[in-house]
C-alpha cells in the first residue's frame, strides 16, 4: 500500500504541476519617432577660361575694337534656382591711363568698355561696383551656362600697354 500512496502522491503532485494555471506577461507599449535629414542647400561657380584677353591695334587717327567671351557654370541643389550677379572695375587701368567703363546699354565709343550676356549683340553695358544681376533661374542647376562677352573700342589716343580690371561673379542659392 505504500506503494500506492507514494504512486498517487507523485501522481497527485505531477498533476498540480500541470494542471497550474499559464500566465502569459504580454504588457507591451509603442512609440513613435521622427526622422529629420535637413538637405542644406549648395552652390558652386566656376569660370572656363577665366582670363578675357582683348587685343586692340587702333590706326593712326583711327580706333579698334575687340570682344571675347567666356562662360560661368553655376549649379546648385536649391529648387528655388538661383541669382548670378557681376561688379567690378569701372575702370581698365594701366598706371594713370585709362579705359572707363561705358555708362547704359549702348555701343562702345572710343577708350570703353563693358559687357553683355551672349555672343551676339553690339550693346555693351558699364561694370559698375555695386554689381549688376546677369541671369536668374527657378530650379535646380548642373553646370548651367551664362555666356559674357566683353568687349574694348580704344583710338590711337591711347598709350600702348596692357590695362588691367577686376570682375567678380556671384551666384547666389535662392
Amino acid at each position: 500500500m505504500t506503494k500506492i500512496v507514494k504512486a498517487l502522491s507523485i501522481l497527485a503532485t505531477s498533476s498540480a504541476i500541470i494542471c497550474l494555471p499559464v500566465f502569459s506577461a504580454s504588457a507591451a507599449n509603442t512609440a513613435n519617432t521622427t526622422i529629420n535629414a535637413t538637405v542644406n542647400s549648395v552652390i558652386s561657380l566656376s569660370i572656363a577660361d577665366q582670363d578675357i584677353d582683348l587685343n586692340l591695334t587702333p590706326t593712326v587717327g583711327g580706333s579698334d575694337s575687340d570682344t571675347a567671351s567666356h562662360t560661368v557654370l553655376v549649379s546648385t541643389n536649391n529648387a528655388a534656382g538661383y541669382n548670378l550677379s557681376l561688379k567690378g572695375s569701372t575702370q581698365l587701368s594701366k598706371g594713370s591711363n585709362h579705359i572707363n567703363a561705358v555708362s547704359g546699354n549702348t555701343t562702345l565709343s572710343n577708350n570703353t568698355w563693358g559687357y553683355h550676356v551672349g555672343t551676339s549683340g553690339n550693346n555693351f553695358r558699364g561694370v559698375t561696383t555695386g554689381g549688376a544681376q546677369i541671369k536668374t533661374t527657378s530650379s535646380t542647376a548642373n553646370n548651367d551656362s551664362t555666356t559674357v562677352t566683353y568687349g574694348a573700342r580704344v583710338n590711337s589716343s591711347l598709350p600702348t600697354g596692357t590695362y588691367t580690371g577686376t570682375v567678380t561673379y556671384t551666384a547666389t542659392a535662392k
